[in-house]
């Protein structure tokens, strides 16, 4: 396969991937669904997206790194999300407020 044609499967790939997330999550128009925004905002909350990732053990009272990277782990998959959808600075900022509502 020729490198152009491999750039081009590879183009068609991400436009794919990227109206699949958005066929999920919003209308037609561009717009969220408030079902795309409620699922937006609980996988935040899940992956703990809006903290910080490190975990002090309460027994221990030092770092759990095994949690740490369990939470690292689930903050990755948020922003994967997040990445494909390319969510604006301002959607984002109005998602965690309303998280920690």
């Amino acid at each position: 396969m020729a490198k152009f044609d491999k750039i081009t499967e590879r183009m068609r790939f991400w436009l794919r991937r990227k109206r699949d997330y958005d066929a999920v999550f919003k209308e037609p128009g561009g717009d969220y669904t408030a079902a795309g925004v409620a699922v937006l905002r609980d996988i935040g909350q899940f992956c703990g997206a809006y903290k910080s990732t490190a975990k002090v053990s309460p027994v221990q009272r030092e770092v759990d790194v095994n949690a740490m990277l369990i939470a690292e782990g689930r903050r990755q998959v948020y922003l994967h999300i997040q990445r494909r959808l390319r969510l604006s600075d301002d959607q984002i900022l109005n998602m965690m407020e309303e998280a920690h509502d």
